[in-house]
């Protein structure tokens, strides 16, 4: 892996054979994964909420000091196949991989279908368990509320999150789920709401609509598209 200064690499580890891949790459962090439906995750990594997260105590019990160990919660609103989720139970989730010492717990909104009312009453709850501090969110755009999705996020004091650049992205145990909100939306909602973030906006949407154009991807920025249209036309 070319390493750049400044640059932080992390890896998703669904198993223990994954956390000595991980570790092999030279990764500096890893994202462990269970989910809140029993359904999905059954799919999306061949265990039950349960056995996934006895994975997950063993593969943070075996990590390396220096790996940063994110846990993400799947289907933390909504499921494709059972629908949406108790709030709750992600909450008890979330406080767990705390306990067990990750060092982030990323809630992913993982089929796009939540709206900022589904945020908050997730954030009520996770944000009476586990400090604000250690929780991030992943919002796909399926629905178009990725941005919306966001401010309800930021308005709760959460300040980590995922994006991916040009919309790229999705599911394959999602039917119909497209990639995550778009960097280049959120850095101009970061931009508009004057939160420092130090990424060229222009930047971002000129890399990511060359990979799109070279690998024949639909490019899902309208931020992206709208800068590039007022500086490169």
């Amino acid at each position: 892996v070319d390493r750049r200064e400044g640059l932080s690499l992390f890896g998703l580890v669904p198993n223990a054979k994954g956390l000595d891949a991980a570790v092999a790459a030279g990764v500096d962090g890893i994202g462990v994964l269970t989910a809140a439906s029993d359904t999905f995750n059954e799919r999306n990594i061949n265990a039950t909420v349960d056995e996934s997260m006895h994975r997950i105590r063993s593969i943070r019990l075996d990590a390396p000091e220096h790996l940063v160990v994110r846990g993400y919660i799947s289907t933390a609103t909504h499921c494709p196949y059972e629908g949406e989720q108790d709030p709750d139970w992600v909450a008890h989730l979330a406080e767990t991989l705390v306990e067990w010492g990750v060092h982030a717990v990323f809630l992913g909104e993982t089929i796009g279908r939540a709206t900022p009312a589904h945020v908050e009453r997730l954030l009520d709850e996770v944000l009476q368990r586990v400090p604000v501090e250690m929780v991030g969110v992943h919002f796909h755009d399926t629905y178009g509320q990725g941005v919306a999705n966001t401010v309800a996020a930021l308005h709760n004091g959460v300040a980590m999150m995922d994006t991916s650049a040009g919309g790229l992205g999705g599911c394959p145990y999602a039917p119909g789920a497209t990639g995550n909100v778009a960097t280049e939306d959120v850095l101009y909602l970061l931009d508009g709401l004057g939160i420092e973030h130090g990424i060229d906006i222009l930047d971002v949407a000129r890399v990511a609509q060359r990979f799109c154009a070279d690998h024949n991807l639909t490019y899902n920025s309208a931020a992206g598209r709208a800068v590039l249209a007022s500086r490169d036309g």
